[in-house]
């Protein structure tokens, strides 16, 4: 009889890890590169990092073929400085696309939206970095090989979304009302609380291409509004 045909193999260079690592150095990525790499990922991983890295940090992101990405670092950086009030208040005389408002965790969208459009990535986890770790790796369920895997709830539900959050907490929890009581009034907190509002953590978030842009077009469009 013939040999078994070889398992159908992911190409992994149409997926892709996006995250943040401003104001970090090397040992606060090494976990996160090390597992990641370790599962077969040999896929694309670009995060934001400082545009001044010392030589270990530098090599460390060669050696594990990381991208490092230095403008949405910089641009947080020059935001925090003061800034000389504009010639004609709130008006934009430029014709330029106005630059992203809000801290790290809301202008990342910005940045990932345009990772994605130069890119021809199909499927992509946007993460968090010195407090994630990988056990497997991130796309081996969309093998067609991973047969095992279909029978999986979450695997299952995975390879019909397009968009997928995951829970960081059951429900509402103090740590999270308190955090949404900053951002919004007494009574949509009330109403997450009857309805079971969970807290959906933004540092684990898969979608496919079309689902990421998605992502980010709303992201935008929501803190262009509170600004």
């Amino acid at each position: 009889a013939p040999p078994p045909a070889a398992a159908p193999r992911l190409d992994d260079r149409r997926f892709a890890l996006f995250g943040f690592a401003c104001n970090y150095d090397w040992r606060k990525m090494y976990h996160f590169a090390r597992t990641l790499r370790a599962t077969g990922f040999a896929g694309p991983v670009e995060l934001a990092v400082d545009a001044e890295l010392d030589g270990e940090t530098r090599r460390f992101l060669r050696d594990y073929n990381i991208t490092g990405n230095s403008e949405p670092c910089a641009a947080e950086d020059q935001a925090e400085e003061p800034q000389e009030p504009p010639p004609s208040a709130g008006a934009n005389t430029t014709g330029a696309d106005p630059a992203p408002q809000g801290g790290r965790n809301q202008v990342r969208y910005n940045y990932y939206e345009q990772w994605l459009r130069r890119s021809d990535y199909t499927h992509v986890w946007l993460v968090d970095v010195k407090d994630v770790i990988f056990l497997a790796h991130p796309f081996s369920w969309l093998t067609p090989a991973a047969e095992d895997l279909r029978n999986a709830t979450s695997c299952a539900l995975l390879r019909r979304a397009d968009l997928a959050f995951f829970e960081e907490y059951e429900g509402l929890n103090a740590w999270a009302a308190a955090r949404v009581r900053c951002v919004t009034d007494d009574a949509t907190l009330k109403r997450m609380k009857k309805h079971y509002g969970p807290n959906m953590c933004a540092g684990t978030v898969y979608a496919t291409r079309e689902g990421a842009l998605r992502l980010c077009r709303v992201m935008q469009d929501i803190l262009q509004r509170a600004h």
